[in-house]
């Protein structure tokens, strides 16, 4: 069975105590994952953190893993921004099992059409991939 949780975590208005806050929602995350141990995860959205932060590090005490951390998805722009020479990641797929091998061909972002308006200032960061090749990875 392959449970999938979506989430968006606190944002940085206040930088000093949101890293604090999102710590706490990844504890509750992780009680939530916990109490359906015949369940893998996919955990996705919004995590409002990049790689070097002390939330990321923190899931990997938590057995949550990214499938794919040495690649980085450019999934944050801004509204303003016409170009991205500013982009970061701020959202991500995770999962409680390290062996998928398929994720760096399964994730991707989703690009809109040349000139197309962002309706968000993230880029939809996609998973594709089909029930029964996801399944036959577990």
């Amino acid at each position: 069975m392959i449970g999938i949780i979506n989430t968006h975590l606190q944002s940085d208005y206040n930088p000093l105590t949101a890293s604090n806050t999102r710590i706490h929602q990844l504890k509750d995350i992780h009680q939530l994952m916990l109490s359906n141990t015949a369940c893998s995860f996919i955990l996705a959205g919004d995590f409002n953190f990049q790689k070097q932060s002390k939330e990321y590090q923190y899931l990997s005490k938590l057995s949550i893993f990214d499938p794919i951390p040495s690649k980085v998805f450019n999934t944050f722009c801004g509204m303003k921004e016409k170009n991205d020479l500013n982009a970061i990641q701020l959202d991500y797929f995770f999962t409680n099992q390290t062996f998928i091998a398929n994720f760096d061909t399964w994730i991707k972002i989703l690009e809109g059409k040349k000139n197309e308006m962002h309706i968000s200032d993230h880029r939809p960061l996609v998973l594709e991939c089909s029930p029964t090749k996801l399944l036959s990875e577990f």
